[in-house]
């Protein structure tokens, strides 16, 4: 039987067990609200009488009850059923912000299995989220798009909602994105900027050591909020092989690197100068 109990971690949540009526497997949702949790339970019992007598009427309210799901109550069900259990900050923070996003064009109380029909002047459903960020790179409106598809896609995975809330089509297609341009330096740019006046000594010596290595700036930086295990250390220069052991993008171990020697002749410099680590600011200095 359906059953529901409330959480004993200091939280208001509550939880209600219930079999899948398709594949008679068990499976828990939360609740922030008690109302909606009572509601949710005398959902499932009926669904269990109606299959216990042999009546298919549960079908068509086991299909309701799954679609009649708002924008807030698939955020809140994936955050305490998902993204509660992510360790990567960065993970979390683009899912929060995409929804944030989300929340600006479209309200929290708008259903889930109508927000592809809703229509403001020509446009219809995320059209109307992609004219509300115009301003915004396509690529980027592409990204929050991917990070809503993937909560979505988790909601009908998990049978919260039988609707496809994304799909291909709403995003922006290869054929209407602007080709990526990255800035190629050309070796007068360099020279200038690495020989400018108002640089410091230090301000010289770091982007020189950028250069030389080719590496990005959160491979060398000696201070990383939330991911301090990738914070380049001493302990992390070989300055008789002349190598670096750093984790690059993506990447779970560290490497080694070798290295020019007037990188490694800059490392000896602010050793010798007391620094607590080679490289110590954060990506925002």
């Amino acid at each position: 039987m359906a059953s529901l109990t409330q959480r004993q971690d200091g939280n208001k949540r509550w939880v209600v067990s219930f079999k899948n009526p398709f594949t008679n497997k068990w499976q828990k949702t939360t609740y922030t609200n008690h109302k909606q949790a009572v509601q949710a339970l005398a959902t499932h019992e009926y669904i269990e009488t109606c299959k216990k007598i042999g009546s298919d009427d549960w079908k068509k309210i086991y299909s309701q009850a799954k679609e009649q799901k708002t924008l807030d109550d698939i955020e809140k069900a994936y955050e305490s059923n998902f993204l509660a259990n992510k360790t990567n900050f960065n993970t979390i923070k683009r899912r929060r912000t995409a929804i944030g996003r989300m929340y600006q064009v479209f309200p929290k109380d708008t259903l889930a299995s109508v927000l592809k029909n809703i229509k403001s002047n020509n446009s219809i459903g995320w059209q109307i989220f992609k004219d509300h960020y115009a301003h915004l790179s396509r690529h980027t409106v592409n990204g929050y798009l991917t990070e809503l598809s993937h909560m979505f896609g988790w909601a009908k995975d998990t049978e919260l909602i039988d609707c496809n809330v994304i799909t291909k089509h709403d995003f922006y297609s290869q054929d209407e994105l602007p080709p990526i341009k990255h800035k190629v330096w050309q070796p007068q740019e360099a020279y200038t900027l690495l020989n400018h006046p108002d640089l410091t000594e230090y301000q010289r010596d770091f982007i020189n050591v950028y250069v030389l290595t080719g590496l990005r700036v959160t491979e060398l930086l000696g201070r990383i909020k939330h991911f301090d295990y990738k914070e380049l250390l001493w302990e992390h220069i070989d300055f008789k092989k002349n190598t670096l052991s750093v984790i690059i993008k993506r990447g779970k171990i560290r490497l080694l690197r070798r290295v020019h020697q007037d990188v490694m002749d800059v490392f000896i410099k602010w050793r010798k100068q007391g620094f607590a680590r080679p490289l110590d600011f954060n990506y925002k200095y």
